[in-house]
C-alpha cells in the first residue's frame, strides 16, 4: 500500500474473452516502438534473441498480510493471484519470468515455518525487523536480475474515506534518468489498459513516488500497481472475485505488450468494446 504506508487459452469462454480483452487493449493503446533493450528486441518479434525477462512482485505475504478488507480479506493472496495471472499470460506468450514470491511466504530468514510457509516461530525476531529484511531482499533481487520490467502487485486502502477507490500505477522518482522514464511510460501504458479495461469511471492517472523502496534507483523500468482500495466495500468485493482478478492482470499484462511493442498472441483482431469483451 501507498496510501496507508501500513496464443489463446484453452479454458472456455472467460478465457477467450480474457485474450480479447489483451489482445484488444494493448493494440487500442497503441503499440510503442519498442521500449525494451535491445538484447531482447528480436524475441519480442519473433526472432532469435532470449526472450524479455519479466519480474512480478506479489507484494507482502508470511507475517505480512497488507491491508485488509472490512471482511478480513488480507491483501497478500489477492495480489499473488493477479501477479500468478499475468505469469501465465505473460509465459503462454513467450517471456520468461520471475515472482519474488510464488506463495505465502515473506523473503526473510531465521525463522520457523510450516510446510506452507506460514511462520511458526519468530526466534526472537521482530516482525518490524522481518518486513524490513523482507522489502530488502525483493528490492535487491530486482537490481540484480535487471529484468526488461519490474511489476510490483498491491492493493490500497484509505479507511479515512471508504468511498475511495480505482486502480493506480506508481513510477519512480529517484534514479537513472533513462530508467526512470522508461519507466514512467510503463506505467502510463498500464494505467491506460487499467481504465479502459475496467472501465469503472476510474480517471486516476499514473504519478511517481519517491517513499516506495521497491521503485527507488531502479536497474530496469518499474512500476507499482494499486490495483484498487480494499478499504471501498464495493471494490473490496471484486478484488476478491477471482474473474476480476484475472480481468486486472489482462490489463496489466495489456499494457506491458503496448509499452514494449509486442502484439500479445494470439494475433486476434482488436476490439470495438472492451467494456463488453471484458465482462
Amino acid at each position: 500500500m501507498i496510501m496507508e504506508r501500513e496464443r489463446w487459452h484453452k479454458f472456455g469462454a472467460a478465457g477467450a474473452a480474457l485474450t480479447l480483452l489483451v489482445v484488444g487493449l494493448a493494440v487500442g493503446l497503441g503499440l510503442g516502438s519498442g521500449n525494451l533493450p535491445a538484447g531482447t528486441q528480436a524475441a519480442a518479434t519473433g526472432g532469435s534473441a532470449q526472450p524479455p525477462l519479466l519480474l512480478l512482485d506479489p507484494g507482502h505475504g508470511g507475517i505480512d498480510g497488507g491491508a485488509v478488507s472490512a471482511k478480513g480479506l488480507p491483501e497478500k493472496d489477492i495480489n499473488l493471484a493477479i501477479a500468478l495471472e499475468v505469469q501465465r499470460l505473460a509465459e503462454a506468450d513467450g517471456w520468461k519470468t520471475v515472482l519474488t514470491r510464488s506463495d505465502d511466504r515473506g523473503l526473510y530468514e531465521g525463522v520457523t515455518v510450516d510446510d506452507t510457509g506460514a511462520v511458526t516461530d519468530l526466534n526472537g525476531k521482530s516482525i518490524r525487523s522481518l518486513k524490513t529484511e523482507d522489502l530488502k531482499n525483493r528490492k535487491a533481487m530486482a537490481d540484480e536480475l535487471k529484468p526488461d520490467a519490474a511489476v510490483s502487485i498491491h492493493l490500497n486502502s484509505y479507511k479515512e474515506d471508504p468511498s475511495v477507490r480505482g486502480a493506480q500505477v506508481f513510477y519512480g522518482s529517484k534514479g537513472d534518468a533513462e530508467v526512470l522514464e522508461q519507466g514512467r511510460l510503463l506505467a502510463e501504458k498500464i494505467q491506460a489498459a487499467l481504465i479502459q479495461g475496467l472501465a469503472d469511471g476510474n480517471h486516476r492517472t499514473a504519478m511517481s513516488e519517491g517513499g516506495v523502496r521497491f521503485l527507488q534507483k531502479p536497474a530496469a523500468p518499474t512500476v507499482l500497481v494499486e490495483c484498487g482500495f480494499l478499504s471501498n466495500p464495493e471494490e473490496a468485493a471484486l478484488l476478491a472475485d477471482p474473474a476480476y482478478q484475472k480481468k486486472l492482470a489482462a490489463c496489466i499484462y495489456a499494457g506491458l505488450c503496448a509499452h514494449c511493442g509486442r502484439q500479445p498472441e494470439p494475433e486476434l483482431p482488436p476490439l470495438t468494446d472492451t467494456r463488453q469483451a471484458g465482462r
